[in-house]
């Protein structure tokens, strides 16, 4: 549901998942773009902007959150293997 190149056209309520982004999120492994599609129709229908592009728009917004989400991911330590407990062990 993007505009053509160079038009800008305001959001619409009735907006949707067009079948390229849901193809580009799953390739990408990006969060699931009905999950978002409320909060992104939302916040632009009250921003009142034109855009280009609503799907590239929408696309941006799925990589924000996805960016977000990894940053809030608790950081794992790997943990040591079988000979690494048994040479911790033979040295205390």
């Amino acid at each position: 549901m993007g505009a053509s190149p160079g038009k800008k056209t305001f959001m619409r309520a009735d907006f949707a998942v067009s079948s390229a982004v849901r193809a580009w999120a799953k390739k990408n492994a990006m969060p699931d773009p009905y999950a978002h599609l409320g909060e992104f129709v939302d916040y632009w229908l009250s921003v009142g902007k034109p855009m280009a592009n609503w799907d590239a728009t929408f696309r941006n917004r799925l990589r924000m959150i996805k960016a977000r989400q990894q940053e809030r991911a608790p950081q794992r330590r790997p943990r040591p293997d079988a000979r690494e407990i048994l040479r911790r062990q033979e040295q205390s």
